[in-house]
């Protein structure tokens, strides 16, 4: 009874038991709980009460007892600096240890240690180096999120974007890191603008430029897309467009001057997007083969 009463006291305090830090006695309590179910080995030698011993926290417990130089990345290192409680269920680590466990991505990449930060008991990559380091599989949703909380210095912050990327060179996929900063401006793009730069460059098409500015008179008008060899701008709404009566009025005379200037103007919105209509329409306009496939 003492044994199951140590091992009850030390998974409140801890989260998890090392059979390195425990007696001979206590050990063999261990496995017999084990053996009963009641306990469930996360790593070798790392025991957990078995109600939690599948969560994300209870494995980031054990993988920082098995090695506290761990530094934890990717989608982890997101949900620990973002969301904190909805860490993903696989844990991504770099560490030198080998882990062949469900629930663990482990690699041997090395942060620099100007680009990590603490967040409790764990150390992880900080904000720019996360968002950069996800943009392979989230393109640039984590870019425009700190641009978003860092206004008005989202120019500072872009430069450490820079920064961080420069200090981790030769990585896979950092080609891709360097076109989706290279296209990042001090003001976040909205997602549908996001997702459009995407698709114009998974069909290859080129000559276009984001965040343009069209000169107009006197007046400069800033456009989401530019074809300046065709003429053709090219306007996203997106969720956030058109919130006020005033905004709606403004851009409408914005539009019918770019138009009276000689100047196509196409406008699209979110679902256009999202479900490539656009393409269609514009492949007309351009006068180009199919853009619907890629």
């Amino acid at each position: 009874m003492r044994h199951q009463e140590d091992i009850q006291q030390r998974l409140e305090t801890d989260g998890i038991i090392a059979v390195r830090e425990v007696d001979r006695l206590l050990r063999a309590a261990l496995y017999r709980a084990a053996k009963r179910g009641a306990l469930v080995s996360v790593l070798p030698g790392i025991f957990a009460d078995a109600a939690v011993a599948d969560h994300a926290r209870t494995r980031m417990l054990a993988l920082h007892k098995c090695d506290p130089n761990v530094i934890f990345t990717g989608a982890t290192a997101a949900a620990l600096l973002w969301t904190p409680d909805k860490l993903p269920r696989s844990v991504e680590a770099s560490t030198e240890l080998r882990v062949r466990r469900d629930g663990f991505t482990v690699s041997r990449w090395r942060p620099d240690p100007d680009w990590v930060t603490q967040i409790g008991a764990f150390r992880c990559t900080n904000h720019e180096l996360t968002a950069i380091d996800l943009i392979p599989r989230q393109g640039g949703e984590l870019i425009d999120r700190i641009l978003r909380e860092s206004n008005p210095a989202g120019r500072e912050a872009l430069d450490r974007m820079w920064a961080a990327l420069r200090a981790h060179p030769q990585r896979p996929g950092n080609v891709r890191r360097a076109q989706l900063l290279g296209d990042s401006t001090a003001l976040p793009w909205s997602e549908a603008e996001r997702q459009a730069h995407e698709q114009l460059r998974e069909h290859g098409i080129t000559g276009w430029r984001a965040n343009a500015s069209v000169p107009v008179g006197a007046t400069v008008f800033p456009v989401d897309l530019l074809f300046k060899e065709h003429n053709l701008i090219v306007e996203i709404d997106g969720f956030e467009f058109h919130r006020s009566r005033e905004a709606f009025e403004h851009d409408r005379a914005r539009q019918n001057q770019l138009v009276e200037h000689g100047w196509r103007v196409l406008r699209f919105t979110w679902a256009m997007i999202e479900s490539g209509e656009w393409l269609r329409v514009l492949q007309r306009c351009l006068g180009v083969g199919d853009l619907s496939r890629p």
